[in-house]
């Protein structure tokens, strides 16, 4: 026992350790993107700052060209910012890379999110660094276009620059630090909510077969229980034969059976009891001591799961005058009974009550 814990300790070591490096390096990653988070806030005020004083040192309308500025300033920061969203957004895993494998999702069945808004993303990344580095000869048209804002070219390449960088920043970072969470949060809320959705399913369906199956052996019960009555109303042997055999392979299927079907088997043993001593057979014979050996261990066993089968059981072995239900009373002769097997047995009925007791 201390070798097996031993070598289980041994195995889950490494994916231990492996546990405590990953969360190691999430933490250490959160901490510095909340760092650049800050340290790109505290850029785009020191950059604010910079604009209005510069712009207050220039003479003109200081008030127009510093609220011209930062139109330019925040504008340059939300397309930055806009870059680094896209650059920032967390992908879903691949329907199946290079190597061929697939992912943990498709090979337990579950649900890939929707990537529609990732691949939008990264065609939209594509288009603007294409277009981009495309264009990257002619990045000075901006400072021309904007100069009338801020006063000259350079001011303007300079605000462009400092704060589309500074909004790249802030984008990836945002979008890594909290937007990424979220969409976890989302898709494994949904995800559990999906899992325990189909584990409730599955109890019902598995409710459902139990139920069915409970229904089915009832109806085969049954079922199995009127072929065996009407079999000892039919012709002899045939009659008896049909009842034993069906009734005795149902109780291959299922031993705990049912008082009727120990009954009409005890019933259709006498019969067939009856029928061989018709037919000149012996009652020391050992089929003849099989045969009322099987009469009465049906016969106790229905009378063990409904002690009214103990006086139906008195009934067919001492019938009335006339009566039709006389399968046991073959076994009132003396000669047919010699070792008073069911004698004993009806004696013993006699001194045991012949319905349920009340609690």
């Amino acid at each position: 026992m201390d070798e097996r814990q031993e070598q289980s300790s041994r195995e889950t070591r490494p994916a231990l350790k492996q546990r405590v490096l990953e969360t190691d390096f999430r933490l250490k990653l959160r901490f510095a993107l909340k760092r650049l988070l800050i340290a790109t806030l505290v850029a785009w005020l020191f950059g604010g700052a910079v604009l209005t004083i510069s712009a207050a040192c220039r003479p003109g309308p200081t008030i127009d060209v510093v609220v011209n500025s930062l139109l330019v300033a925040g504008a340059a920061f939300v397309m930055g910012g806009f870059i680094g969203f896209l650059c920032g957004l967390p992908m879903s895993p691949k329907s199946g890379g290079e190597s061929g494998k697939s992912t943990t999702d498709e090979q337990s069945g579950g649900l890939r999110p929707n990537d529609v808004l990732q691949q939008i993303s990264e065609w939209l990344l594509k288009i603007l660094l294409g277009a981009g580095l495309t264009q990257l000869g002619n990045v000075t048209l901006i400072g021309d276009y904007l100069k009338e804002l801020t006063g000259n070219a350079p001011a303007a390449m300079v605000i462009v620059s400092y704060f589309s960088i500074a909004g790249v920043f802030f984008g990836y970072a945002m979008t890594t630090l909290y937007l990424a969470e979220l969409f976890n949060a989302v898709h494994n809320s949904l995800y559990r909510g999906l899992q325990q959705q189909i584990k409730r399913q599955e109890r019902v369906i598995v409710q459902a077969e139990a139920l069915k199956q409970t229904v089915e052996v009832k109806y085969q019960k049954n079922e199995v229980e009127y072929v065996i009555f009407r079999s000892l109303y039919e012709p002899q042997p045939e009659g008896f034969e049909l009842a034993i055999r069906r009734g005795e392979e149902y109780l291959k299927q299922d031993p705990i059976g049912s008082a009727d079907i120990f009954g009409h088997l005890a019933c259709a043993y006498g019969q067939k009891y009856g029928w061989k001593l018709k037919q000149n057979a012996k009652p020391g014979d050992a089929e003849m001591k099989t045969i009322l050996s099987k009469a009465v261990e049906y016969g106790r066993k229905a009378k063990d799961l409904d002690p009214e089968w103990g006086q139906l059981l008195q009934d067919v072995y001492k019938p009335n005058k006339n009566a039709i239900d006389n399968d046991w009373e073959t076994f009132k002769i003396k000669a047919n009974d010699p070792d008073k097997i069911v004698a004993n047995f009806i004696k013993e009925l006699l001194t045991t009550p012949t319905s349920p007791p009340k609690k």
